[in-house]
């Protein structure tokens, strides 16, 4: 499905925020290998942490820093930590921080940012290539976390605006 295409559903269904969910990664530079059973498998344990995105070019703008902000006060709450490792002045990365306590930046050129009709934002929820956190995100401990802090933050923006 194209990244457009799922803004478009978004707005056919009338809905008035968009999160786009994800696991990050690392850049490559930062990868090494090791054995998991009989396996050469890719990991990078350089970084961890979650990191939202929202878009200064929307006319959402202010409204999605808004939740952005709420969402890294509630994932903070839940015990998880920022990784500010998009801010890294290298190929690929070098993006602006908004918060650097609660892993917000400014990344306009992201697809579902730049399509949104509403306010939007894209929550890279923990460093799937980190070996601790893919673990805990494998064992059911990470992502009860994350669920708690989108209600929380999504609970706290929509009561702010009626």
């Amino acid at each position: 499905m194209p990244l457009t295409r799922r803004t478009e559903i978004a707005l056919e269904a009338e809905a008035t925020l968009f999160i786009s969910l994800h696991h990050d990664s690392s850049q490559k530079q930062y990868f090494s290998t090791w054995q998991f059973e009989g396996r050469t498998l890719p990991y990078s344990d350089t970084f961890h942490g979650y990191s939202i995105f929202v878009s200064a070019r929307s006319k959402w703008a202010a409204k999605s820093r808004e939740l952005a902000t709420y969402l890294g006060q509630a994932l903070h709450s839940e015990g998880l930590t920022p990784s500010l490792h998009h801010a890294e002045p290298i190929p690929g990365e070098s993006r602006k921080v908004l918060d650097g306590n609660l892993g917000t930046f400014e990344f306009g050129e992201l697809a579902v940012l730049k399509s949104a009709t509403m306010p939007a934002l894209l929550l890279e929820a923990g460093i799937i290539v980190n070996r601790y956190e893919e673990q805990s995100i494998q064992a059911g401990l990470y992502h009860p976390k994350v669920v708690a802090a989108l209600v929380t933050a999504i609970d706290r923006y929509c009561n702010r605006r009626w």
